[in-house]
């Protein structure tokens, strides 16, 4: 019996999201219950990194892509519709696109 984590699933289904040039990348740990956000930029995201984006409302252009370790249960995401993915084995960072696995 797995204990207290969350278990992640991902299927074959794709998204295609882009970015723009004020699209916010940032890399979130916990300690001691206290949420941290560290800046990134694209190119620091990798292939079979897990993350989180927001897209602008109403298009596919990421208002923000989140790295973090899958406790996404916060709430404080406004703006458009929210995803989770898992990056594509390829060159993710020069694509802008994650997939939603």
């Amino acid at each position: 019996m797995m204990g207290g984590g969350m278990m992640q699933n991902f299927s074959e289904e794709t998204t295609d999201i882009t970015t723009g040039s004020d699209t916010q990348y940032v890399s979130v740990t916990f300690d001691n219950g206290a949420q941290t956000e560290t800046a990134l930029s694209l190119s620091d995201l990798k292939a079979d990194d897990i993350i989180q984006y927001t897209l602008k409302t109403d298009t596919a252009e990421a208002e923000k892509i989140t790295l973090g370790f899958g406790s996404f249960g916060g709430g404080g995401m406004g703006g458009g519709g929210r995803g989770q993915g898992k990056a594509p084995a390829g060159d993710a960072a020069a694509s802008g696109s994650a997939t939603g696995k």
